[in-house]
């Protein structure tokens, strides 16, 4: 299939992810300002293990700038992104479904910032405001439409395509045009070897798309990229806001 060209419009990063955390901007000031007292601000590092596989989930996280993958692992060493969580989102929201393991692991992709609370205070949050359940009821939906969707990219689109996708959400995560990233990741993130992505990284480099060296990534041109990205990336932020507002 081939990309949208031209369908998603170049606009500010501060307006496609608003400051902050998304999730909790939503609430009612009254909700958030109880929900903020139990939370802390802790770092996030690149390949930071949040939950590893099979652990228990004793904590969850709202990123305010950075992005987790959410990657499983097969028997042969190889990892596969399967979702991703930035400041659009939370992670740990299995505990509001009252499951407390983490089936996949979960790590630092992009480094930034969360808010994080343990998840006995996560429990009492729920508990004690109506407008927070509603919340991540509405956001548990918009999760499982992005695993929907990261699925059916996976197996409809090049990897040209899912590449130009996958840098705008980092490039949205990280608040910024500059960061951090390998193509050797990048590889096992879009389920392809590494030439494949070595090819494409070339290919928008020479288009003056982006520039690349030594582990970092830079975004010279976001509408460019925006055009060369499949449908997903709209799709996906289009759910979000309507399942979330």
């Amino acid at each position: 299939m081939r990309a949208a060209a031209g369908a998603t419009q170049t606009v500010p990063l501060d307006r496609v992810v608003p400051p902050g955390n998304w999730l909790l901007a939503r609430l009612p000031t009254e909700d958030r300002v109880r929900i903020e007292r139990r939370l802390e601000r802790v770092s996030l590092g690149t390949h930071e293990v949040l939950y590893p596989t099979d652990s228990v989930i004793r904590r969850v996280y709202f990123p305010i700038r950075g992005l987790i993958s959410i990657v499983a692992e097969f028997e042969n060493g190889r990892v596969l992104e399967v979702a991703t969580v930035g400041p659009e989102g939370m992670l740990g929201i299995s505990v509001f479904l009252e499951d407390y393991s983490a089936h996949q692991s979960a790590v630092g992709q992009i480094a930034g910032e969360c808010l994080a609370m343990g998840a006995s205070a996560f429990d009492d949050a729920i508990s004690e405001s109506a407008a927070f359940r509603e919340l991540l009821r509405r956001y548990s939906n918009a999760y499982m439409s992005l695993l929907a969707h990261t699925a059916a990219c996976n197996g409809a689109h090049r990897t040209a395509h899912r590449l130009a996708r996958w840098l705008l959400t980092c490039q949205d995560a990280a608040r910024s045009d500059d960061f951090a990233i390998t193509q050797e990741y990048l590889a096992n993130t879009l389920g392809v070897q590494r030439p494949a992505v070595s090819l494409v990284a070339e290919r928008l480099r020479a288009d003056g798309v982006i520039s690349y060296r030594r582990g970092r990534m830079r975004v010279l041109d976001r509408g460019s990229l925006e055009g060369r990205a499949c449908e997903c990336y709209s799709k996906i932020r289009e759910e979000y806001e309507e399942l979330l507002t």
